[in-house]
């Protein structure tokens, strides 16, 4: 391990130990804006600052059955993914005005909810849109029906963003990228072995179903 990192390390174990050792007069307590409800203060932090740390949540943590693994991030996201929830489903029971931004979220929410008319409708709604696709005769007609589709959210073969110019980065420009092939590279579509036809028709049976 590099000097300066040494230091840097053994800086922050002796600033928590001073932090956890100094006691001030009850009129002068400090509040931390470290949540230390996970530590496990039965372990000395100069003699493993990890575990001193995180020892607490490693004694209750449970990796929970539809998870791979779980950490603070993961339980982050399915807290904020529940509470979006809770608020979608107030949203589309709610009486607010026609318009408003809760009733636009609540209309949207129900009409996702709504599973028996996206049954009875089918593919009805995206027929004006497959016929954009099949109507195309040359390549000139390429940009305006990618550009719809972008309008959409659909991702096309070419991907738009704006960003930082890398020459120039306190300026954003308009970068364009490939949005990526879905079998792994260029011979899976144009080599004609027996191998890579039978896993073309195999991957156009897949996007179809």
């Amino acid at each position: 391990m590099p000097q300066h990192i040494r230091r840097f390390a053994h800086s922050l174990v002796v600033a928590a130990i001073l932090a956890s050792a100094i006691a001030l007069p009850a009129s002068a307590q400090l509040t931390s804006g470290i949540d230390t409800t996970n530590f496990d203060h039965s372990i000395r932090p100069q003699d493993d600052f990890y575990r001193y740390v995180n020892g607490g949540w490693l004694k209750t943590a449970k990796i929970p059955a539809d998870a791979s693994s779980w950490g603070a991030f993961q339980e982050l996201r399915e807290n904020s993914r529940n509470a979006e929830h809770e608020l979608f489903e107030s949203a589309s029971k709610t009486n607010a005005p026609n318009g408003s931004p809760q009733r636009k979220v609540g209309d949207l929410y129900a009409s996702y909810m709504d599973t028996a008319r996206v049954d009875k409708l089918g593919s009805a709604p995206l027929q004006p849109l497959l016929r954009s696709i099949s109507d195309l005769k040359v390549k000139s007609q390429l940009p305006a029906v990618f550009a719809h589709f972008a309008q959409l959210g659909v991702n096309g073969p070419v991907g738009a963003f704006v960003g930082a110019d890398g020459k120039h980065s306190t300026e954003n420009i308009v970068q364009l990228t490939q949005s990526g092939l879905g079998m792994p590279d260029r011979d899976y579509y144009l080599k004609q072995d027996p191998k890579m036809a039978s896993t073309r028709e195999a991957y156009a049976a897949y996007i179809t179903r």
